[in-house]
């Protein structure tokens, strides 16, 4: 199971706090799965928790029958295709006389979604009906795809009133509310009531950056390796250079004793090769002689 459909599994277990609230949820679900586009009720998901979830509130405040159709999905990932249908003429006026004003679907009323139940309430309704979120291991990426601008923009303004700054842009005939940080998402999944689904997230947030970070260092002390290892190297084409054209005893005493070990530890870092000379030169002395070693193979290659 995807963690976006793992998420709407769980805002359909999510129970509504009042009658209110389940009307103001079904309002939404109405509206962005755009139920009533062709003068009819008709509602399409494939999840059936979602489904069983629209009809249940039809059921509980109009007592309407539906008509479910099952088919297989377009997109031939296994699942089916639920569509819901209010045939009933009577039943559709009784809806429609509750969700229409003036011959249009209305929207929910500011004062509507003063209580916080009431607005959570609505989100949620949007959310499984046009919401998706990606893998959060891949991406972090939720989004609504709203097929009318007032709309999407009358969403924007809901979750802008409780700090969640969700940005707006236009994909071919569709308009897209989406977030694309780990954070706002965590605050969007808590305020819909999936608990679990922020919780996980928060997890696989930690381990990301757990991950990064030791990536981080290994990619710092692969770097330092690589450093070491050019440098060791360098060191020791210098010394065998001086070997050859002059012989070790060309060297201070000094210089050969830091040379000879060289040679004998090319694989030794710095502060290896301080522990090898029993700590009797420090780091920075070690460090100076060996540059003395290559300016006097640079003569001798000039």
């Amino acid at each position: 199971m995807s963690f976006s459909v793992a998420v709407k599994d769980e805002l359909c277990e999510v129970m509504p706090a009042d009658r209110e609230c389940m009307l103001v949820e079904l309002t939404a679900m109405l509206l962005f799965s755009r139920a009533f586009e062709r003068g009819n009720c008709v509602m399409q998901t494939e999840n059936r928790k979602i489904a069983d979830r629209f009809i249940d509130f039809l059921i509980d405040e109009f007592e309407t029958i539906l008509t479910v159709i099952t088919a297989p999905s377009l997109k031939r990932n296994g699942t089916h295709l639920y569509t819901l249908t209010v045939d009933n003429p009577q039943d559709l006026d009784r809806i429609k006389e509750h969700f229409f004003q003036n011959g249009m679907p209305k929207m929910v009323t500011p004062e509507q979604l003063k209580d916080e139940n009431a607005l959570a309430s609505f989100v949620r309704g949007a959310y499984v009906s046009c919401g998706s979120m990606n893998d959060p291991h891949k991406e972090y990426h939720l989004e609504f795809v709203v097929q009318n601008h007032d709309l999407a923009a009358n969403l924007a303004s809901i979750l802008s009133s409780v700090n969640i700054p969700i940005k707006l842009t236009q994909r071919k005939n569709n308009f897209i509310l989406y977030l694309k940080e780990s954070e706002n998402i965590e605050d969007l999944l808590t305020l819909m009531g999936a608990t679990n689904s922020t919780l996980e997230l928060m997890n696989i947030k930690v381990m990301k950056d757990m991950r990064n970070k030791v990536n981080r260092v290994t990619n710092c002390e692969t770097a330092n390796i690589g450093k070491t290892v050019a440098a060791s190297a360098k060191q020791v084409e210098d010394i065998k250079l001086i070997i050859q054209k002059k012989g070790i005893e060309y060297l201070p005493d000094n210089l050969k004793e830091v040379a000879q070990i060289r040679l004998e530890n090319p694989e030794l870092s710095l502060n290896e090769l301080v522990q090898a000379m029993g700590n009797q030169i420090s780091k920075s002395g070690i460090n100076h002689r060996l540059k003395r070693i290559g300016e006097i193979a640079d003569k001798l290659r000039s």
